[in-house]
C-alpha cells in the first residue's frame, strides 16, 4: 500500500495488506494484514507515529474487520471471538483499553461500521440464510454511546449490507435482499432516506453484491462492468482533466502570442 502526494511522482510505501482507508480528513491511514491478523494505523504526516491492533480472530481466514476513527485517541472496530461470533470493540489509544460494545449471539451474522460527518452507522446482517434478518442503527458521532442508538431500518430478510453512508448526508445506501420466495434470490441497491426512514430500490440488475463510492459517484460492479448509480457520468468535468485543459489552453495562447 502506497501514498502519493497530489502532483508528485514518487509514492511512499506504508505497508503490505488490504482494506486500506483514510481517516479524520486524511492524515491517518489504516490497513489490515490477513496473514498477521493485525490492523495497522499510521499517521501520514509523521510516519513515526503508528500503532496496531491484534485481532482475536483465529477461526475465519476470510474475515476483514471494519474500522472507524472517532478521534486520534478512540477507534471502533469489528473482531471475531473464539466461538466465531462477531463483535464491535472500542479501543482507547491513550490508555490501551479495549471495551466490547456488541457481541453477536450467532456466528451467522456480520456487523458493519460506517462513519459520516454526523453519525456512526452499525449494520447487522444475517448470513448463510440464517433468517436473523437485518438492522441498521444510527448513533451520534460527537457524543457516541452504544446505548443511545436509533434503529433506522429493520427487515426480516438477510440483506448483503455493504453500507455507504458518506456519499449523501441525507441518505444511506446498502444492498438489500428483495427475493420474493426461497426459490429465487434477488438483491438490489436500496436508498434509505434518513428523514422518514423510507426505503427505495434504485437498481435493476437482479443480483448486486457491492457498492463503491468514488469521488461522489456510486458505482455497482456487475459481471465485469461498472454501472454508475448516481453522480456525474461525464468525466470531462473532473478536476484533473479541467486542470490539464486549462494548462493546454494557456500554452496554446502563449505559443500564439510568440508567433
Amino acid at each position: 500500500i502506497y501514498t502519493l502526494d497530489f502532483g508528485k511522482d514518487f509514492p511512499t510505501l506504508i505497508g503490505v495488506g488490504l482494506a486500506s482507508q483514510l481517516h479524520l480528513s486524511d492524515p491517518w491511514a489504516s490497513f489490515y494484514s490477513s496473514q498477521l491478523k493485525t490492523i495497522y494505523i499510521k499517521n501520514l504526516d509523521q510516519q513515526s507515529i503508528n500503532f496496531d491492533i491484534k485481532l482475536q480472530n483465529k477461526i475465519n481466514p476470510f474475515f476483514i474487520p471494519s474500522l472507524v476513527m472517532l478521534s486520534e485517541q478512540i477507534l471502533i472496530y469489528s473482531d471475531i471471538n473464539q466461538k466465531g461470533n462477531i463483535g464491535i470493540i472500542k479501543f482507547e489509544r491513550q490508555t490501551n483499553k479495549f471495551t466490547p460494545l456488541i457481541i453477536s449471539d450467532s456466528h451467522e451474522e456480520k456487523i458493519e461500521l460506517c462513519l459520516s460527518n454526523k453519525y456512526i452507522y452499525v449494520g447487522r446482517f444475517g448470513i448463510n440464510h440464517s433468517k436473523l434478518g437485518s438492522k441498521i442503527t444510527q448513533y451520534d458521532r460527537s457524543n457516541f454511546s452504544i446505548d443511545n442508538g436509533k434503529v433506522i431500518y429493520e427487515s426480516n430478510m438477510d440483506d448483503f449490507g455493504n453500507i455507504i453512508c458518506n456519499n449523501n448526508q441525507e441518505k444511506v445506501y446498502f444492498v438489500k435482499n428483495i427475493s420474493k420466495d426461497s426459490f429465487t434470490f434477488r438483491t438490489e441497491v436500496a436508498e434509505l432516506n434518513l428523514s422518514d426512514q423510507k426505503v427505495e430500490i434504485i437498481s435493476d440488475l437482479n443480483y448486486v453484491t457491492n457498492i463503491i463510492d468514488i469521488d461522489g459517484r456510486l458505482l455497482i460492479p456487475h459481471i465485469g462492468k461498472f454501472y454508475i448509480l448516481s453522480g456525474r457520468s461525464n468525466l470531462t468535468a473532473d478536476s484533473l482533466e479541467a486542470k490539464e485543459a486549462k494548462e493546454t489552453k494557456e500554452a496554446k495562447e502563449t505559443k500564439e502570442a510568440k508567433e
